[in-house]
């Protein structure tokens, strides 16, 4: 497997891990929260500076989400990349890279958190310098 195709199935599998763990974590804060009907001490924090990064507007702490639609999309164009057809490997690039683009920029301007912002600006860096990489002078 090339180091490109390694980084973007990494990519790949930890946005979806990240997003699952997400999940569950803010379905666990809100069966909390339904439950013991407690507000969040500062002892339930994993970090007490860092917390507020990760807290919503609710006082959540949210790491990662279900994956929304521009993350679907972009699973979908990774998965048809692997298919023998050329054109349907460069479209599939394309729609990889403007869907996970879009997905940064929904992040970085609507994230819920400071994380959020910062993963979505992680992860348009880390798609100029792949583009960046395809571009021969």
């Amino acid at each position: 497997m090339s180091k490109l195709r390694s980084i973007e199935l990494g990519i790949i599998l930890g946005t979806l891990i990240g997003s699952i763990i997400g999940f569950a974590i803010e379905k666990h804060n809100q069966r909390r929260t339904e439950v013991e009907g407690v507000e969040e001490r500062s002892s339930d924090c994993l970090v007490l500076n860092l917390s507020r990064h990760f807290k919503d507007k609710e006082g959540n702490i949210v790491i990662a989400q279900w994956p929304n639609k521009p993350l679907w999309a972009a699973l979908i164009f990774f998965s048809l990349k692997y298919l023998p057809n050329t054109t349907l490997q460069n479209i599939s690039f394309w729609g990889f890279i403007f869907s996970l683009l879009y997905w940064s920029y929904l992040e970085i301007f609507h994230g819920v958190n400071s994380w959020r912002r910062s993963l979505g600006l992680i992860v348009s860096i880390g798609i100029v310098y792949k583009l960046l990489g395809k571009i021969t002078l």
